[in-house]
């Protein structure tokens, strides 16, 4: 697996961005498949291996995973985190408007509380349906969710607001304006993308 490994960071450290997977972008698993593949990857006989890249990179404290390219699992890499953190705490009206009410209550929870786990027993819904409510709000870049391995063995997801989250990991924040922050993420795609900037779709752009 070392040889994939390192493969894998060679192409993710020349752009400081990587999908884990997408038919036409630079993704994980069509770089370990060697083509895009369609449907789920976990069918694939390189599915085990692909997993355990996955983790890899899940774990490297450099690397932080949100959905910022056309709503799909996106590793973004330390040298961004600066434009990128100045962007999700903006709470701009593309990152609230249309939020349904449950969304909404989440969000706010979240704030208040600063984490929350899904299956927290103060919230009526299920932990599955706040798991979908939060996958809205992840869209929008308005709160870091991550798995959480319980001790009965089960994964649930942990819900943190950005400043809770960049608190906890102590990030020396250079806040930017919001637009200088878009323009800096959108050259580096440009760059990504081979021109291609219509393939990768932004969460700014698509609301």
């Amino acid at each position: 697996m070392k040889k994939e490994l390192s493969k894998v960071y060679s192409e993710f450290e020349k752009y400081g961005l990587l999908l884990l997977s997408d038919p036409e972008l630079p993704s994980l698993v069509t770089m370990i498949a060697g083509e895009p593949v369609k449907g789920s990857w976990w069918g694939h006989p390189k599915g085990n291996l692909i997993y355990n890249l996955s983790q890899e990179l899940e774990d490297d404290t450099d690397i932080l995973i949100v959905k910022l390219l056309n709503k799909k699992i996106t590793y973004v890499h330390k040298r961004h985190w600066n434009a990128l953190f100045s962007i999700v705490l903006e709470k701009s009206d593309w990152q609230i408007k249309g939020l349904k009410p449950d969304h909404k209550n989440l969000f706010r929870t979240i704030q208040k509380r600063g984490s929350v786990r899904a299956d927290d027993a103060s919230f009526k819904n299920t932990p599955t349906e706040i798991g979908k409510q939060a996958s809205k709000l992840e869209e929008r870049l308005l709160v870091y969710s991550q798995s959480l391995h319980t001790e009965s063995g089960k994964h649930v997801r942990q819900l943190k607001s950005w400043e809770s989250y960049i608190k906890e990991i102590k990030f020396p924040l250079n806040r930017l304006k919001a637009t200088e922050a878009y323009e800096y993420f959108e050259s580096v795609l440009e760059d990504w993308s081979s021109g291609s900037m219509q393939n990768a779709k932004v969460p700014w752009k698509q609301t």
